[in-house]
């Protein structure tokens, strides 16, 4: 049986020996093996042999997985450096010698106390595991790190270790991304700690896991772990969960703005953006930044008031500007009273109906809550219904009327409003002489980017002789030249009745 055994073991040998590589811990273990099989001598020989054996196996399995290993007698101060522990720092095998001050001489200054102690602790204690990071000197002058493992595997008659055997993994790669990671990690540390904004994160049942500082009188520690709506005001509640459940459900941003009060008693505005925090593709959290934006709502607050005031003001202005033409339009008609001419009461009726048209936009501003601009589709009916109540019962006259929903400002609605007086006043007064049933047809459209405003009637139309451009009528003369004050454009079509379009840009 024992024959057999020995002639197993030796046939093993033969193969290792020729599938080995130039490594001496595998040469090593190949001639240990080799004596095994042929010794024949005592249990106890056997034995070591066997055991020698399995430290050079292990030997050579630790520097194939790229690890130096290192031998240290702690009765002589020899130590054996392998190849591969060699190699980690940039040297041959021939190019170190075996004892401890070589590897001393080579550990980064910082690091030998932290490694002294260490070492005295294995020493110190039976079954401690030496483990270490520190940075050995390389062969070109730079310091790699390295993490060494080591542990006192014999000790003498005495008890006192006497052999200690252990392992250097080059770990500078990941020093490399750990000190990265820190240097990341303190930036954005640095720029959470010190943003201006509060900054907080949730889980999924919104109970605060972080926040960047404290909020008031309510420390980090009090906040974290709470309900986020523990530190809302309740009215909100609704609103800023349904806000939440958009962000779960979209994935997306929401952003509002909220009422508290401060540690102090003052009334404080805080708007809040909420994104997602993602597991894979499943959001699981909440990210929220919270601004105070209280300045900006107290300005917000004194705009408001300042507008406020600034449209009774100036609802006050209209509405003294439209009484001030009343007490014209009156004094005019008190001069009726004196004067029996017929020219000269013609003119002061078509001054008090200029007077009326002016007057009635500043009463729509007046009732206006908007008093950069004008409903003028509203204006041309009320102006149209006053000029028509004027002539209607003396002539037979149909009012056609189309027009768009425009808004007009005060610079063009007063010129625009003049316009219209002068043009449906002269139509009315001269256009249906020949006693048949007139149609006036008025209409104001957008067109093109322009508003286009037209005046027609079916009657006679102009004498062809006349040049409406360049009559001496007073009425005409105001058409043109309030036309020329909104840079607009008139065209006259005398074929059948009087037609006249006035084109301008919307403002």
């Amino acid at each position: 049986m024992s024959a057999k055994l020995n002639k197993t073991a030796k046939h093993t040998s033969v193969k290792n020996i020729k599938t080995s590589v130039k490594s001496t811990a595998v040469k090593s273990v190949v001639k240990l093996a080799h004596s095994q099989t042929s010794s024949g001598n005592t249990e106890t020989n056997h034995e070591a042999s066997i055991h020698q054996y399995n430290e050079m196996r292990l030997q050579y399995a630790l520097e194939g997985s790229n690890q130096g290993v290192w031998d240290w007698n702690l009765i002589t101060n020899e130590v054996y450096y392998s190849p591969k522990w060699k190699e980690l720092i940039g040297y041959k095998d021939d190019e170190l010698e075996n004892n401890f001050e070589e590897w001393k001489s080579r550990v980064y200054p910082d690091d030998w106390t932290k490694i002294s102690d260490e070492i005295k602790k294995t020493l110190r204690l039976k079954n401690y595991d030496y483990n270490i990071e520190h940075r050995l000197l390389c062969k070109n002058g730079s310091y790699k790190w390295i993490e060494a493992r080591g542990k006192v595997l014999e000790y003498d008659k005495r008890g006192r270790p006497a052999r200690m055997v252990g392992t250097h993994t080059d770990i500078a790669a990941l020093k490399h991304n750990e000190e990265a990671l820190q240097r990341s990690e303190e930036k954005y540390r640095a720029l959470v700690e010190n943003s201006p904004v509060v900054i907080m994160t949730t889980d999924e049942k919104e109970i605060i896991t972080f926040i960047n500082f404290d909020e008031g009188e309510s420390t980090t520690e009090y906040i974290i772990g709470k309900s986020l709506y523990k530190f809302l005001k309740p009215e909100y509640h609704v609103m800023v969960k349904r806000c939440h459940k958009n962000v779960f459900l979209n994935k997306g941003i929401e952003t509002y703005e909220t009422e508290s009060v401060d540690e102090h008693g003052e009334q404080i505005w805080m708007q809040t953006q909420v994104g997602p925090i993602f597991s894979g593709k499943k959001v699981t959290g909440l990210t929220l930044f919270k601004l105070n934006i209280t300045t900006r709502k107290n300005a917000e607050e004194k705009i408001k008031q300042s507008l406020k005031e600034k449209e009774v003001l100036l609802k006050e202005v209209h509405h003294r500007v439209k009484n001030n033409l009343q007490i014209i339009s009156s004094i005019l008609n008190l001069q009726t009273s004196k004067s029996t001419s017929k020219k000269t009461l013609e003119i002061i009726y078509d001054s008090q109906k200029r007077i009326k048209a002016m007057s009635l936009i500043h009463e729509l501003l007046y009732q206006s809550d908007d008093f950069s601009r004008i409903n003028f589709s509203e204006y041309l009916n009320e102006i149209l219904t006053n000029l028509m109540s004027s002539y209607v019962s003396r002539k037979p006259i149909t009012l056609e009327l189309d027009s768009d929903k425009i808004f007009l400002n005060l610079d063009v609605s007063i010129p625009c409003g003049l316009l219209i007086n002068e043009l449906v006043t002269n139509a009315m007064k001269y256009a249906f002489t020949n006693h048949k049933k007139g149609i006036l047809t008025v209409s104001l459209k957008r067109k093109d980017g322009k508003i286009v405003l037209r005046i027609a009637d079916n009657g006679k139309g102009l004498p062809a002789h006349i040049d409406f451009k360049k009559t001496n009528s007073l009425g005409m003369q105001l058409v043109i030249g309030l036309t020329d004050q909104i840079d607009g454009t008139i065209e006259l079509d005398n074929s059948n009745g009087a037609a006249y379009t006035i084109t301008f840009k919307e403002v």
